[in-house]
C-alpha cells in the first residue's frame, strides 16, 4: 500500500526529497545543471567569438590561466598553441556535445518506442523477431557497432576525395589560350666554375592548352615536370623562348600582365607576403598601383571589403603576416590577388602548406569566390584529390610535355597515357575497413 504522503504528491516530489537528503547527490545534480546551462548559453558567456579567425593571435599562444597574452588579450583559463581562448573552447565544445547527446537520445527513444509499440500491439512472430534482433544487437560490443556506423557515414558524407557536387559547366569561350610554350635552362656546371658550352635542359616543351572562362584547369605531374615553370611563364615572371599566352584572344606581353588581369597565389604565403608591411599595405598595393581607388579612405574601404570576402575581420588589416596562422595568411594572399580585379588567377600549390581541415576551408573559399566573381583558375597541385575536387579539366605533365588532357572525371576514371596510370597508381590508399580489420 502506498504511503499517504507519497500517493498524493506531485510528480518529482519524491526525487527532490531524495536529493535533499543526500548532499553528494544534490551537489552532483547542481554541477550537471550548471554544465547544461553553460552549454545552452555558451555563446553569450564566451569572451571571444570562436568562429572569427581575426580574433586569433599566435603571439597569445600558451598563455597561462588568468594571464595576459602579448596582444593584450586576457584569458581566464589560458590559451592553446594557436592563441585560442580555452574557456571559449570549453563552452562551445560542451554545447556541441550536448547537441550530439540530445540527438542520440531522441533517435534511441524514437526507435525504441516504435519497436516496443510494434511488438506489444502486433505480438506473434513480429514480437519474437524484434526480441531476437534485440538479443543479437546486445551480443555485439559497442565498438563494432560504432565502426559500422562510421564506415557507412564515411561513404555517405562527401570528403576531399569526392568531386564538388556542382552542375556541369556550360560551354564557354576560352579566356586563356596557351600555345606552344617552351623554356629551357642551362645544364649543371662542369668542373668547378665552367658550364658545358651550349648544353641546355628543356623544362617546358611545346605545351598548349585552353581554359574556358569561369572554369578551373588542373595541372598535375611529379616534382620537376615543369608545372611551376609554366605558371611563371604565364604570369610573366620569366621570359618564354617560344610560344604565346592570349587572354580573350589578345596576346599578353609583359605590359599586359601588369594590368592586373592575371594574378598568382603562391605555395607558401609566409614567403610571398612582405613581413614588414601590414595586411592593409599588402592588399592595398595593387589597388594603388593600378589606380583603382582615388583616396586613402577608398583604399581602406576596398581592403576591408576584400578581407570580409575571404572571411577575415577588417580589423585584421592593421596586423602583420607573422601574427596569423597559415590558413589566415593564405586568405590574405587570396585577398591580395583579388585586389587588382583579375579575370585569371594562377594557383601554384595553394594548399600544400596547410593541414587537411584548413585545406578544405581554403578550397571552399576559392570555389565560392570563383562563383561570385566569375574567376578562371589554373590550379597546380601534387594533391590529386584536390585537383579532382576543384578542376573541370586536367592536364598531366611529364618531363615538360603534356602527355594527357581532358575532362577531370574522364582522365581520373579512364586514363589513356601510361604515365597518367602510373601517377594515379602511386597515390597511397588505405583500404576502407582496414582499421576495423586491425
Amino acid at each position: 500500500m502506498s504511503h499517504p504522503s507519497v500517493a498524493g504528491s506531485p510528480p518529482g516530489t519524491h526525487l527532490w526529497r531524495a536529493l535533499t537528503r543526500s548532499p553528494v547527490a544534490l551537489a552532483a545534480a547542481s554541477m550537471a545543471g550548471l554544465a547544461v546551462l553553460a552549454a545552452l548559453i555558451g555563446p553569450l558567456l564566451s569572451p571571444y567569438d570562436p568562429f572569427n579567425p581575426a580574433t586569433l593571435n599566435l603571439l597569445d599562444g600558451f598563455t597561462p590561466p588568468l594571464g595576459e597574452g602579448m596582444s593584450g588579450n586576457r584569458f581566464l583559463l589560458g590559451s592553446d598553441a594557436q592563441g585560442r581562448d580555452m574557456l571559449t573552447t570549453i563552452l562551445i565544445g560542451s554545447r556541441l556535445s550536448l547537441l550530439v547527446a540530445l540527438a542520440a537520445t531522441l533517435f534511441s527513444l524514437t526507435v525504441g518506442v516504435s519497436l516496443g509499440l510494434a511488438a506489444g500491439y502486433l505480438g506473434g512472430w513480429i514480437d519474437a523477431a524484434i526480441m531476437r534482433l534485440a538479443d543479437i544487437q546486445l551480443t555485439f560490443p559497442g565498438i563494432l557497432i560504432a565502426l559500422l556506423v562510421f564506415g557507412v557515414a564515411q561513404r555517405l558524407i562527401p570528403t576531399l576525395d569526392d568531386p564538388i557536387r556542382r552542375p556541369p559547366a556550360p560551354e564557354a569561350a576560352a579566356l586563356v589560350e596557351v600555345e606552344g610554350l617552351r623554356r629551357s635552362f642551362a645544364a649543371g656546371p662542369r668542373g668547378l666554375l665552367r658550364r658545358r658550352e651550349g648544353e641546355r635542359r628543356l623544362a617546358v616543351d611545346d605545351v598548349s592548352f585552353t581554359i574556358p572562362r569561369g572554369q578551373t584547369y588542373g595541372l598535375v605531374g611529379e616534382s620537376g615536370s615543369g608545372k611551376s615553370t609554366i605558371a611563371r611563364l604565364i604570369a610573366g615572371l620569366m621570359p618564354t623562348e617560344a610560344g604565346e599566352v592570349r587572354i580573350d584572344g589578345q596576346p599578353v606581353g609583359a605590359r599586359g600582365r601588369r594590368t592586373g588581369r592575371i594574378q598568382m597565389i603562391f605555395q607558401d604565403p609566409m614567403s610571398s607576403l612582405n613581413p614588414r608591411l601590414t595586411v592593409r599595405d599588402i592588399v592595398a598595393e595593387p589597388i594603388r598601383t593600378l589606380g583603382l581607388a582615388g583616396t586613402a579612405g577608398e583604399v581602406t574601404e576596398q581592403v576591408a571589403e576584400l578581407l570580409r570576402r575571404v572571411r577575415l575581420e577588417p580589423g585584421a588589416m592593421h596586423r602583420y603576416p607573422h601574427q596569423f596562422s597559415g590558413g589566415q595568411r593564405q586568405r590574405i594572399a587570396i585577398a591580395r590577388a583579388l585586389s587588382s580585379r583579375p579575370e585569371f588567377i594562377i594557383c601554384d600549390e595553394p594548399t600544400s602548406a596547410l593541414n587537411v581541415s584548413v585545406q578544405a576551408q581554403v578550397l571552399e573559399l576559392m570555389a565560392g569566390l570563383q562563383q561570385d566573381f566569375g574567376l578562371t583558375y589554373l590550379l597546380i597541385s601534387h594533391n590529386l584529390a584536390v585537383v579532382r575536387q576543384m578542376a573541370d579539366r586536367v592536364g598531366v605533365l611529364s618531363r615538360g610535355r603534356l602527355v594527357e588532357e581532358g575532362p577531370t572525371r574522364a582522365v581520373f576514371d579512364a586514363p589513356q597515357a601510361e604515365y597518367t596510370r602510373a601517377l594515379l597508381a602511386a597515390v597511397p590508399r588505405i583500404p576502407r575497413g582496414a582499421g576495423a580489420a586491425a
